[in-house]
Protein backbone atom coordinates (compact mmCIF):
# COMPACT_ATOMS: atom_id res chain seq x y z
CA UNK A 1 0.00 0.00 0.00
CA UNK A 2 3.13 2.58 0.54
CA UNK A 3 2.76 3.24 -3.43
CA UNK A 4 -0.69 4.49 -3.25
CA UNK A 5 0.08 7.72 -1.69
CA UNK A 6 3.28 7.77 -3.56
CA UNK A 7 1.48 8.11 -7.01
CA UNK A 8 -1.30 10.28 -6.15
CA UNK A 9 1.33 13.13 -4.48
CA UNK A 10 3.51 12.74 -7.40
CA UNK A 11 0.48 14.31 -9.69
CA UNK A 12 1.10 17.64 -7.91
CA UNK A 13 4.20 18.08 -9.79
CA UNK A 14 3.54 16.84 -12.72
CA UNK A 15 -0.31 7.95 -30.97
CA UNK A 16 0.90 6.65 -32.95
CA UNK A 17 1.40 3.38 -34.33
CA UNK A 18 5.47 1.94 -35.71
CA UNK A 19 5.81 2.35 -39.53
CA UNK A 20 9.52 1.49 -40.44
CA UNK A 21 11.33 -1.98 -40.46
CA UNK A 22 14.45 -2.80 -37.84
CA UNK A 23 15.18 -3.83 -34.53
CA UNK A 24 13.78 -1.93 -32.25
CA UNK A 25 15.71 0.52 -29.74
CA UNK A 26 14.88 -0.39 -26.42
CA UNK A 27 13.95 3.07 -25.48
CA UNK A 28 10.86 2.56 -27.90
CA UNK A 29 9.18 -0.03 -25.57
CA UNK A 30 10.66 0.71 -22.35
CA UNK A 31 11.00 4.63 -20.57
CA UNK A 32 14.31 5.85 -20.64
CA UNK A 33 16.48 7.16 -17.49
CA UNK A 34 18.66 9.70 -19.96
CA UNK A 35 16.62 12.74 -19.36
CA UNK A 36 16.56 13.93 -15.77
CA UNK A 37 13.96 16.34 -14.29
CA UNK A 38 15.45 18.73 -11.61
CA UNK A 39 13.27 17.32 -8.29
CA UNK A 40 13.71 16.46 -4.40
CA UNK A 41 13.88 12.78 -3.66
CA UNK A 42 10.60 12.04 -1.58
CA UNK A 43 11.47 8.90 -0.70
CA UNK A 44 14.47 7.69 -2.34
CA UNK A 45 16.22 5.77 -0.63
CA UNK A 46 12.49 4.55 0.27
CA UNK A 47 12.09 2.47 3.99
CA UNK A 48 11.60 -0.92 3.40
CA UNK A 49 13.45 -1.34 0.41
CA UNK A 50 12.07 -0.62 -3.21
CA UNK A 51 8.79 -1.09 -3.97
CA UNK A 52 8.61 -3.23 -6.87
CA UNK A 53 6.00 -1.99 -9.51
CA UNK A 54 4.43 -3.44 -12.91
CA UNK A 55 3.57 -0.23 -14.98
CA UNK A 56 1.53 -0.78 -17.86
CA UNK A 57 0.55 2.35 -19.90
CA UNK A 58 0.55 3.32 -23.34
CA UNK A 59 3.77 4.13 -25.39
CA UNK A 60 3.15 7.65 -25.48
CA UNK A 61 2.11 7.93 -21.59
CA UNK A 62 5.74 6.45 -19.92
CA UNK A 63 7.44 9.06 -19.30
CA UNK A 64 5.76 9.74 -16.07
CA UNK A 65 6.91 6.71 -14.97
CA UNK A 66 10.63 8.16 -15.11
CA UNK A 67 9.06 11.27 -12.89
CA UNK A 68 8.04 8.98 -10.42
CA UNK A 69 10.98 6.65 -10.71
CA UNK A 70 12.86 9.80 -10.06
CA UNK A 71 11.74 10.32 -6.87
CA UNK A 72 10.57 7.29 -5.11
CA UNK A 73 12.67 4.48 -4.75
CA UNK A 74 10.98 2.02 -7.24
CA UNK A 75 12.26 -1.56 -8.90
CA UNK A 76 9.98 -1.15 -11.94
CA UNK A 77 8.84 -3.26 -15.12
CA UNK A 78 7.08 -1.75 -17.68
CA UNK A 79 5.06 -3.15 -20.39
CA UNK A 80 3.68 -0.20 -23.06
CA UNK A 81 0.79 -1.01 -25.37
CA UNK A 82 0.88 0.52 -28.93
CA UNK A 83 -1.29 3.26 -28.10
CA UNK A 84 -4.15 3.97 -25.39
CA UNK A 85 -6.68 1.73 -27.48
CA UNK A 86 -4.56 -0.88 -29.38
CA UNK A 87 -2.60 -3.30 -27.55
CA UNK A 88 -0.48 -3.76 -30.75
CA UNK A 89 0.98 -3.31 -34.40
CA UNK A 90 -1.72 -5.30 -36.57
CA UNK A 91 0.53 -4.81 -40.34
CA UNK A 92 3.25 -6.65 -41.88
CA UNK A 93 5.97 -3.64 -41.83
CA UNK A 94 5.65 -3.82 -37.65
CA UNK A 95 8.53 -3.03 -35.67
CA UNK A 96 10.56 -6.05 -34.20
CA UNK A 97 8.99 -6.47 -30.65
CA UNK A 98 5.39 -4.91 -31.48
CA UNK A 99 3.10 -7.25 -32.76
CA UNK A 100 0.42 -8.87 -31.16
CA UNK A 101 2.33 -12.30 -30.64
CA UNK A 102 5.43 -10.58 -29.01
CA UNK A 103 3.93 -8.43 -27.19
CA UNK A 104 2.57 -11.49 -25.24
CA UNK A 105 5.04 -13.27 -24.70
CA UNK A 106 6.85 -9.84 -23.40
CA UNK A 107 3.65 -9.56 -21.14
CA UNK A 108 3.37 -13.07 -19.59
CA UNK A 109 7.01 -12.94 -18.70
CA UNK A 110 6.79 -10.04 -16.61
CA UNK A 111 3.47 -11.35 -15.14
CA UNK A 112 5.44 -14.32 -14.09
CA UNK A 113 7.11 -12.42 -11.78
CA UNK A 114 6.11 -10.87 -8.04
CA UNK A 115 5.46 -7.13 -7.72
CA UNK A 116 4.04 -5.29 -4.65
CA UNK A 117 1.90 -3.32 -6.86
CA UNK A 118 0.81 -3.46 -10.68
CA UNK A 119 -0.08 0.44 -12.13
CA UNK A 120 -2.36 0.34 -14.86
CA UNK A 121 -2.53 3.75 -16.35
CA UNK A 122 -4.61 5.82 -19.09
CA UNK A 123 -5.41 3.14 -21.17
CA UNK A 124 -8.75 1.50 -22.44
CA UNK A 125 -9.75 -1.73 -21.35
CA UNK A 126 -9.62 -2.62 -25.35
CA UNK A 127 -5.67 -1.80 -24.99
CA UNK A 128 -5.23 -5.16 -23.19
CA UNK A 129 -6.79 -8.82 -24.29
CA UNK A 130 -8.90 -10.40 -22.01
CA UNK A 131 -5.97 -13.04 -20.37
CA UNK A 132 -4.15 -10.07 -19.28
CA UNK A 133 -6.81 -8.45 -17.30
CA UNK A 134 -7.63 -11.89 -15.40
CA UNK A 135 -3.93 -12.72 -15.00
CA UNK A 136 -3.69 -8.89 -13.39
CA UNK A 137 -6.91 -9.56 -11.00
CA UNK A 138 -5.31 -12.96 -10.29
CA UNK A 139 -2.35 -11.49 -8.93
CA UNK A 140 -4.31 -9.04 -7.05
CA UNK A 141 -6.12 -12.18 -5.11
CA UNK A 142 -2.78 -13.41 -4.29
CA UNK A 143 -2.09 -10.42 -2.32
CA UNK A 144 -0.63 -7.77 -4.85
CA UNK A 145 -2.31 -4.38 -4.90
CA UNK A 146 -3.66 -2.44 -8.42
CA UNK A 147 -3.41 1.27 -9.22
CA UNK A 148 -5.58 1.77 -12.21
CA UNK A 149 -6.87 5.12 -14.11
CA UNK A 150 -8.98 3.51 -17.03
CA UNK A 151 -9.47 5.28 -20.42
CA UNK A 152 -12.91 4.87 -20.54
CA UNK A 153 -14.82 2.03 -18.35
CA UNK A 154 -13.12 -0.48 -16.59
CA UNK A 155 -13.09 -4.28 -17.33
CA UNK A 156 -16.26 -5.69 -16.09
CA UNK A 157 -13.78 -7.90 -13.79
CA UNK A 158 -12.32 -4.98 -12.19
CA UNK A 159 -15.66 -3.21 -12.01
CA UNK A 160 -17.02 -6.34 -9.88
CA UNK A 161 -14.13 -6.10 -7.86
CA UNK A 162 -14.16 -2.43 -6.59
CA UNK A 163 -18.16 -3.28 -5.68
CA UNK A 164 -17.18 -4.82 -2.99
CA UNK A 165 -15.26 -1.70 -1.26
CA UNK A 166 -13.97 -2.32 2.02
CA UNK A 167 -16.11 0.30 3.94
CA UNK A 168 -13.42 1.91 5.90
CA UNK A 169 -11.18 2.47 2.69
CA UNK A 170 -11.17 6.44 2.60
CA UNK A 171 -10.62 6.56 5.90
CA UNK A 172 -7.00 4.92 5.81
CA UNK A 173 -4.21 7.95 6.63
CA UNK A 174 -1.75 6.43 3.48
CA UNK A 175 -4.46 8.58 1.32
CA UNK A 176 -3.99 12.10 3.01
CA UNK A 177 -3.18 14.07 -0.22
CA UNK A 178 -3.16 17.85 -0.75
CA UNK A 179 -5.77 17.71 -3.49
CA UNK A 180 -6.39 21.45 -3.09
CA UNK A 181 -3.69 22.33 -5.07
CA UNK A 182 -4.61 21.17 -8.28
CA UNK A 183 -7.31 22.64 -10.49
CA UNK A 184 -8.69 19.61 -11.47
CA UNK A 185 -9.73 18.31 -7.67
CA UNK A 186 -9.96 22.21 -5.93
CA UNK A 187 -13.79 22.16 -6.46
CA UNK A 188 -14.29 19.35 -3.78
CA UNK A 189 -15.08 21.22 -0.68
CA UNK A 190 -13.55 18.17 1.61
CA UNK A 191 -10.74 15.31 1.82
CA UNK A 192 -14.24 13.11 2.08
CA UNK A 193 -15.20 14.46 -1.01
CA UNK A 194 -12.47 14.15 -2.77
CA UNK A 195 -11.64 10.97 -2.15
CA UNK A 196 -15.53 10.30 -3.33
CA UNK A 197 -15.00 11.53 -6.77
CA UNK A 198 -11.85 9.86 -7.46
CA UNK A 199 -11.51 6.84 -6.16
CA UNK A 200 -13.24 3.35 -6.10
CA UNK A 201 -11.77 1.53 -3.83
CA UNK A 202 -12.35 -2.52 -3.64
CA UNK A 203 -10.52 -5.82 -2.48
CA UNK A 204 -10.09 -9.56 -4.12
CA UNK A 205 -8.90 -12.08 -1.97
CA UNK A 206 -5.61 -10.59 -0.67
CA UNK A 207 -4.86 -7.89 -2.45
CA UNK A 208 -6.71 -4.53 -2.78
CA UNK A 209 -7.19 -2.32 -5.78
CA UNK A 210 -7.72 1.39 -6.34
CA UNK A 211 -9.37 3.03 -9.57
CA UNK A 212 -8.74 6.34 -10.21
CA UNK A 213 -11.91 8.46 -11.69
CA UNK A 214 -13.88 11.29 -12.37
CA UNK A 215 -11.04 13.71 -13.93
CA UNK A 216 -9.38 13.99 -16.99
CA UNK A 217 -6.09 12.65 -17.39
CA UNK A 218 -4.80 14.00 -20.55
CA UNK A 219 -2.80 12.46 -23.66
CA UNK A 220 1.06 11.96 -23.26
CA UNK A 221 0.26 11.36 -18.79
CA UNK A 222 -0.61 7.85 -17.17
CA UNK A 223 -2.16 9.12 -13.95
CA UNK A 224 -1.69 13.00 -13.36
CA UNK A 225 -4.44 15.06 -14.32
CA UNK A 226 -3.91 18.11 -16.94
CA UNK A 227 -3.43 21.80 -14.91
CA UNK A 228 -6.62 23.10 -16.21
CA UNK A 229 -9.98 21.79 -15.34
CA UNK A 230 -11.20 20.69 -18.60
CA UNK A 231 -14.76 21.19 -17.71
CA UNK A 232 -14.49 25.25 -17.70
CA UNK A 233 -13.46 25.28 -21.23
CA UNK A 234 -15.40 26.59 -23.59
Amino acid sequence: MRLFLVVLSIAVVLSSGAWAVQNVERPWLEPSDQIVSPCIKWAKPLQGGPVKVLFITYRGGMREIVEICERIDISREVFCTDTQDRYAVDMDLALKGTTAAERDAALKTKLESDFDVIVVGNISKNALPDWAWKAILGKVEKGCGLLAYIKGEPPEALSSTLARAAPNAADEPYFRYPFKGLPAFSGNADYASFLRSTCRFGTLGKGRAVLLTGYHCPLCQMLAPGTTDPGSRS
